[in-house]
């Protein structure tokens, strides 16, 4: 098992790239930082609790960055 901390901006984009670490089997997904780039940091934040609560993994914790 890997274990991942991903750092992401959600847009389109980190959204896939979230859907696609939880869905392999070797990798462990803990936690995600969000930063701003895409979109703002409150967007970050707001769309990666979004996809991480569709993809039915609401429990990881998500940390807004600086």
């Amino acid at each position: 098992m890997i274990p991942l901390l991903l750092d992401v901006d959600t847009g389109i984009d980190d959204a896939f790239a979230l859907l696609y670490a939880l869905g392999r089997p070797e990798a462990k997904l803990l936690g995600v930082s969000t930063v701003v780039g895409n979109v703002s940091l409150a967007a970050a934040t707001r769309n990666t609790r979004a996809v991480l609560a569709l993809a039915g993994r609401a429990d990881l914790p998500v940390w807004p960055g600086a």
